[in-house]
Protein backbone atom coordinates (compact mmCIF):
# COMPACT_ATOMS: atom_id res chain seq x y z
CA UNK A 1 0.00 0.00 0.00
CA UNK A 2 2.91 2.35 0.70
CA UNK A 3 4.09 1.83 -2.88
CA UNK A 4 0.67 2.84 -4.18
CA UNK A 5 0.78 6.01 -2.05
CA UNK A 6 4.29 6.74 -3.33
CA UNK A 7 2.97 6.72 -6.91
CA UNK A 8 -0.10 8.85 -6.24
CA UNK A 9 -2.73 7.00 -4.20
CA UNK A 10 -4.30 8.91 -1.30
CA UNK A 11 -2.72 8.24 2.10
CA UNK A 12 -6.04 7.14 3.64
CA UNK A 13 -5.66 3.75 1.92
CA UNK A 14 -2.99 2.99 4.52
CA UNK A 15 -5.56 3.04 7.32
CA UNK A 16 -8.90 2.24 5.67
CA UNK A 17 -10.24 -1.23 6.43
CA UNK A 18 -11.39 -1.68 2.81
CA UNK A 19 -9.35 0.77 0.74
CA UNK A 20 -10.62 1.69 -2.70
CA UNK A 21 -8.87 3.83 -5.30
CA UNK A 22 -11.33 4.08 -8.17
CA UNK A 23 -10.45 4.15 -11.86
CA UNK A 24 -9.99 7.93 -11.94
CA UNK A 25 -7.12 7.64 -9.43
CA UNK A 26 -5.74 4.33 -10.67
CA UNK A 27 -4.93 5.50 -14.21
CA UNK A 28 -2.49 8.29 -13.24
CA UNK A 29 -1.01 6.06 -10.52
CA UNK A 30 -0.26 3.33 -13.05
CA UNK A 31 1.14 5.90 -15.48
CA UNK A 32 3.54 7.13 -12.75
CA UNK A 33 4.52 3.56 -11.87
CA UNK A 34 5.16 2.69 -15.53
CA UNK A 35 7.33 5.80 -16.01
CA UNK A 36 9.32 4.84 -12.90
CA UNK A 37 9.90 1.30 -14.18
CA UNK A 38 10.95 2.58 -17.60
CA UNK A 39 13.41 5.01 -15.95
CA UNK A 40 15.00 1.92 -14.36
CA UNK A 41 15.43 0.30 -17.78
CA UNK A 42 12.36 -1.95 -17.73
CA UNK A 43 10.84 -2.67 -21.15
CA UNK A 44 7.03 -2.65 -21.14
CA UNK A 45 5.24 -3.85 -24.26
CA UNK A 46 1.58 -3.33 -25.08
CA UNK A 47 -0.21 -4.96 -28.02
CA UNK A 48 2.23 -7.84 -27.91
CA UNK A 49 1.41 -11.53 -27.96
CA UNK A 50 3.72 -13.98 -26.22
CA UNK A 51 3.98 -16.93 -28.60
CA UNK A 52 6.36 -18.96 -26.46
CA UNK A 53 8.84 -18.76 -23.65
CA UNK A 54 12.57 -19.01 -24.22
CA UNK A 55 13.66 -21.58 -21.63
CA UNK A 56 17.19 -22.76 -20.90
CA UNK A 57 18.08 -25.14 -18.07
CA UNK A 58 14.55 -24.86 -16.62
CA UNK A 59 14.84 -21.06 -16.45
CA UNK A 60 12.84 -18.55 -18.47
CA UNK A 61 15.43 -16.34 -20.16
CA UNK A 62 13.18 -14.58 -22.64
CA UNK A 63 10.06 -14.61 -24.74
CA UNK A 64 9.11 -15.08 -28.37
CA UNK A 65 6.63 -12.35 -29.28
CA UNK A 66 4.62 -10.98 -32.18
CA UNK A 67 2.26 -8.07 -32.76
CA UNK A 68 -1.12 -9.03 -31.29
CA UNK A 69 -2.94 -7.26 -34.14
CA UNK A 70 -1.47 -9.58 -36.76
CA UNK A 71 -2.98 -13.00 -37.43
CA UNK A 72 0.35 -14.55 -38.37
CA UNK A 73 3.17 -15.35 -35.99
CA UNK A 74 5.71 -15.45 -38.85
CA UNK A 75 7.14 -12.05 -37.89
CA UNK A 76 7.94 -13.09 -34.35
CA UNK A 77 11.05 -12.04 -32.48
CA UNK A 78 12.94 -13.75 -29.69
CA UNK A 79 13.81 -11.37 -26.88
CA UNK A 80 16.25 -12.30 -24.11
CA UNK A 81 16.08 -10.63 -20.70
CA UNK A 82 17.57 -10.94 -17.23
CA UNK A 83 14.02 -11.28 -15.89
CA UNK A 84 10.60 -11.82 -17.45
CA UNK A 85 7.36 -10.63 -15.81
CA UNK A 86 4.19 -12.01 -17.38
CA UNK A 87 1.46 -9.49 -16.53
CA UNK A 88 -1.21 -11.41 -18.38
CA UNK A 89 -4.48 -10.19 -16.93
CA UNK A 90 -7.59 -12.28 -16.46
CA UNK A 91 -7.68 -14.21 -19.77
CA UNK A 92 -4.42 -16.10 -19.53
CA UNK A 93 -5.27 -19.75 -20.09
CA UNK A 94 -2.91 -19.91 -23.08
CA UNK A 95 -0.02 -18.53 -20.99
CA UNK A 96 -0.67 -21.06 -18.21
CA UNK A 97 -0.64 -23.85 -20.80
CA UNK A 98 2.62 -22.47 -22.18
CA UNK A 99 4.19 -22.49 -18.70
CA UNK A 100 3.00 -26.05 -18.09
CA UNK A 101 4.35 -27.18 -21.47
CA UNK A 102 7.80 -26.05 -20.26
CA UNK A 103 7.32 -27.89 -16.93
CA UNK A 104 7.22 -24.66 -14.93
CA UNK A 105 5.82 -24.82 -11.40
CA UNK A 106 2.62 -22.81 -10.98
CA UNK A 107 1.85 -21.57 -7.48
CA UNK A 108 -1.55 -19.99 -6.71
CA UNK A 109 -1.53 -16.62 -5.02
CA UNK A 110 -2.68 -16.60 -1.41
CA UNK A 111 -5.23 -13.81 -1.80
CA UNK A 112 -7.96 -12.81 -4.24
Amino acid sequence: MKTLVHFGAPENILVDGKPHLGTDRLIPLLRNFRQHLESLGVTIRFGTKVNDLVVEDATVVGVEVSDSREKSEHNSQKLRYDAVVLAVGHSARDVYQMLLSHNMDLVPKDFA
